[in-house]
């Protein structure tokens, strides 16, 4: 039923967005190594710096706004970068690239802040990567947001996730990629060829190969077609 090379992909996928992400935000900050073999590299129709009343600048790119950094190609509307906060916002039909990872991402809304190691992704992102094997992978939700140094990711608002012939429908799912595991609550459900399960909590053991389902738990199975594994 439950494949390991499934779990992992979907892991992988989730902490691939994850690394997209504060490395194309964080190097608009300076925040990583930029060189003049890996430089980092800004286009828009606008430039502007902003000063506030307390002192503070925003730099504000508008317009056709293309961040590019090393495989990273990150391009919105609209990008904001707060110096003294350590934040960066991309909004306005954010569009971020990994072309080495097979790594998609779109959504209306990027923030990230650099201190806190925080990435929230909002306006309904949604994450396309294309694992080594050619299979697809898929996530969508309301809200994303990740904790780099806790190594935690969750997915918040009718998120489904796929690969392949699976598909995961929850309201959210929790990633602890230290913990090797995924957990899904608010409604789960798990439909996989020729298996469908639902419960109340679902939880992905991947070091384990392990599929943990929790409270009213309600299966289908049905006979394997001949010729499939």
């Amino acid at each position: 039923m439950w494949k390991k090379s499934k779990s992992y992909g979907i892991r992988e996928a989730l902490w691939s967005l994850l690394l997209a992400v504060s490395l194309a935000l964080s190097a608009a900050e300076r925040t990583v190594k930029i060189s003049q073999e890996n430089p980092l590299l800004i286009f828009a129709d606008v430039f502007e710096v902003i000063k506030k009343n307390d002192g503070s600048e925003i730099g504000e790119w508008r317009g056709n706004v293309r961040l590019k950094h090393a495989d990273y190609l990150l391009s919105a509307d609209r990008l904001q970068v707060f110096k003294e906060q350590m934040e960066g916002i991309a909004s306005g039909n954010v569009k971020l690239e990994n072309t080495l990872e097979g790594l998609t991402l779109t959504s209306d809304k990027l923030f990230y802040r650099d201190d806190f190691e925080y990435v929230e992704i909002t306006g309904q992102p949604y994450l396309v990567k294309v694992d080594e094997t050619g299979v697809t992978i898929t996530a969508r939700s309301e809200r994303m947001e990740f904790f780099q140094h806790e190594e935690r990711g969750r997915l918040i608002g009718e998120v489904e996730i796929t690969q392949g012939e699976l598909v995961v429908q929850c309201q959210e799912a929790v990633l602890y990629n230290q913990e090797d595991k995924i957990v899904l609550s608010g409604n789960p459900r798990l439909q996989q060829e020729d298996t469908y399960f639902a419960g109340q909590k679902m939880v992905f053991f991947m070091e384990e190969d392990r599929l943990q389902i929790e409270g009213d738990v309600y299966g289908e199975l049905y006979p394997v077609e001949e010729g499939k594994d």
